[in-house]
């Protein structure tokens, strides 16, 4: 059989319910005096290879207590984005809250989310400052450092592309209180 399985190489085989329900087959068989024993042993041990290699085929290569530790993880940062957008100074210091490589962690969280992560940044930043200008009397300057801005020019400009409103025209105007009611 040629089925991909590359032998003397450990592989992450997934749930293995399924492949321990047919070893169980198989051993029951082995020492079973039932007609065509040795032949359902044989065609289940077929069957045993080719579950394999099928899960070898998809690469499924992790096993989900890691994929839950990254999920976990990839959640918790996604909410600090939007409730902390100061929290993280950029790509690069969230790829290492993430154990990845800035590319990686960019492709896993636009996989995960839909979104990329830039988009993410932008939105909660501009969201919470959006709390700022109509919540308190803090200065745009200080607002911006809030939101994770190095520079109030940056922040006033991004601002003004996303809401097309600068944060001094926003907080004069009403709109945002009338968009809670």
């Amino acid at each position: 059989m040629k089925l991909g399985i590359i032998f003397d190489t450990p592989v992450y085989l997934g749930n293995v319910d399924e492949l321990s329900a047919i070893i169980h087959q198989i051993s029951y068989n082995h020492f079973s005096a039932d007609v065509y024993h040795e032949e359902i042993k044989i065609l289940l041990t077929s069957v045993l290879f080719y579950q394999i290699a099928q899960q070898v085929k998809c690469k499924v290569l992790k096993a989900p207590n890691v994929m839950a530790s990254k999920n976990d993880r990839l959640t918790y940062l996604r909410t600090r984005i939007f409730e902390e957008p100061d929290l993280f100074s950029g790509i690069d210091d969230m790829a290492s809250y993430m154990n990845l490589s800035r590319s990686g962690f960019q492709h896993l969280y636009s996989h995960t989310f839909g979104v990329s992560v830039m988009h993410d940044v932008i939105i909660g930043r501009i969201e919470k400052a959006k709390e700022f200008l109509s919540r308190s009397d803090l200065l745009i300057s200080e607002i911006a450092l809030k939101c994770g801005y190095k520079s109030e020019f940056h922040f006033m400009r991004q601002f003004k592309d996303q809401t097309g409103l600068t944060p001094t025209e926003f907080r004069k105007s009403s709109s945002w209180t009338q968009m809670e009611k």
